[in-house]
């Protein structure tokens, strides 16, 4: 018989530039959505030592991150990434309660997050805890503006 994984959430243990590398590692599997070099040309921008991170680790393996920042009582999940091999087993779940929790002692009252265009297991992540998307963000280039059809 299969027993539950032990998930625990920490603050991340290693260094901010560790951190990014395993982001990516975590992201890359959304290589396939529109806008996921705009995502990390975004993420590239962030200065991580302005950030509270944390990791989830599933028997001792890391199996996410988040990078969240707390402005005007909004906790912004500016990074929020689980290894595809982890998706299923509550990793996301686990992380994103705990860090809710924690966080409601510092006077979070809400959160935002992205997700990118056609990432439909993102979008539902965050509408099953009552997100709603709020914001599309269109770009094109700028040869024709002529609209087409």
């Amino acid at each position: 018989m299969n027993s539950a994984p032990n998930i625990q959430v920490l603050p991340f243990s290693d260094t901010p530039e560790a951190f990014e590398r395993y982001a990516r590692d975590f992201f890359s599997p959304n290589e396939q959505y529109r806008g996921y070099d705009k995502l990390i040309d975004l993420a590239n921008s962030y200065n991580l030592h302005e950030y509270d991170l944390y990791e989830a680790r599933c028997d001792e393996v890391l199996a996410g991150v988040a990078a969240i920042r707390l402005h005007d009582n909004t906790l912004y999940f500016d990074i929020f990434a689980v290894d595809e091999a982890f998706r299923t087993v509550g990793v996301g779940d686990i992380l994103f309660s705990e860090i809710i929790a924690q966080e409601k002692y510092a006077g979070a009252t809400a959160y935002e997050s992205m997700a990118l265009p056609g990432d439909r297991s993102t979008k539902n992540f965050f509408e099953q805890r009552q997100g709603k998307a709020r914001l599309l963000i269109v770009s094109g280039p700028l040869g024709s503006v002529e609209p087409e059809g």
